[in-house]
């Protein structure tokens, strides 16, 4: 039988909005519906650091069981774990596929030069952008491929889409919650608004970071009425929660920024998004199409957005309809057939 191996951070059953945890979870899931459960293993990288013991005998168990191997681990991992599975490629004839979490693979390979080896020696080295492909080219890796990023759910459907023309006009975040993902910033924007009369409200979902929690929690503490700490939102019903907003407030400068989940959220749920040029942003969010994309370093380009779109309903249903429309491309069914075309039977 060929035992599929997936390897990757599953949290602890906790809510949660990290990428990388929600991305292995719903692989996880969606190779067991492909292949059925007994053909599926997985060893949960979230627990290495409390109970290593356990996770190196499921590791070990789970190499020798298994001729295919996913890995999806961020900097850590790639750091533990690439020496490990270049062995089992090179020795064992495993297949090796390698899923990249986020958009700092260069700057790791800088730091990290021996994980070059085990990457060529890879099947495949999956990205989540083009120009990321030109990335590891350029690091003299040749065998990576786009995977998009993507979600289980239906996207809102175009014609269920409403035009919203009257206050108040809500906008909300959806991302971790820390200084780096911006939601100070989106605080101090809408409180900008409203303070020059625009009627906007914003909802803010997301598990703040533990070096943030203290600081959320005193800025959460003063925030008037119109802006709100909702709480995390289970990953699956995304789409349902964010279709009512007006629009998604994304000002991230996150150093590890790769394909943002909360922009595959937004599309999904045809939800516009003002972000930020940080990253690949500009790839992912065509500006005035799907939403708008500003300078990061413009400290007051974030309020003008906001009162632009509030001042043009008409532009932003017709973005909220190009981003159902573009959800298509990062269809569950679509990522999971490149995943199984590599796989086989």
């Amino acid at each position: 039988m060929n035992r599929i191996l997936l390897i990757g951070a599953y949290g602890d059953g906790s809510p949660t909005t990290s990428g990388q945890i929600i991305r292995t979870c719903v692989t996880y899931d969606e190779l067991k519906k492909r292949y059925g459960e007994k053909r599926v293993l997985r060893v949960n990288t979230s627990l290495a650091g409390t109970h290593r013991l356990s996770f190196l005998v499921k590791l070990a168990a789970g190499l020798l069981r298994s001729k295919t191997i996913m890995v999806i681990v961020s900097s850590n991992g790639m750091r533990v774990l690439y020496p490990i599975l270049e062995k089992a490629s090179k020795l064992f004839g495993r297949k090796v596929l390698n899923s990249i979490v986020g958009g700092t693979v260069k700057s790791i390979l800088e730091r990290q030069p021996e994980c070059r080896g085990a990457m060529k020696s890879f099947a495949v080295n999956w990205v989540q952008l083009p120009t990321m492909i030109d990335e590891l080219a350029a690091e003299g890796i040749y065998n990576s491929e786009v995977l998009p990023n993507s979600k289980p759910m239906a996207p809102v459907r175009a014609e269920d889409i409403r035009m919203i023309s009257e206050p108040p006009y809500r906008f909300c975040t959806f991302s971790r919650i820390s200084r780096e993902k911006g939601v100070d910033a989106a605080i101090e924007a809408v409180k900008a608004v409203r303070g020059r009369g625009v009627k906007a409200e914003l909802d803010i979902y997301g598990q703040p970071d533990d070096g943030f929690r203290e600081e959320f929690e005193e800025i959460m503490a003063s925030a008037p009425d119109y802006i709100r700490y909702c709480g995390v939102a289970p990953y699956d019903k995304t789409a349902e929660l964010l279709k009512d907003y007006y629009m998604l407030l994304f000002p991230t400068t996150f150093v590890g920024e790769g394909f943002p989940g909360t922009i595959v959220d937004a599309l999904f749920a045809g939800l516009p998004v003002i972000a930020t040029d940080w990253k690949h942003n500009a790839e992912l969010i065509a500006d005035g199409e799907t939403g708008y994309v500003y300078d990061y370093h413009d400290k007051n380009a974030l309020a003008e957005l906001i009162e632009r779109a509030v001042s043009d309903p008409e532009g932003v249903y017709r973005m909220s309809v190009n981003c159902a429309k573009e959800a298509e491309k990062y269809s569950i069914d679509r990522v999971m057939d490149i995943i199984c075309a590599r796989i086989g039977d």
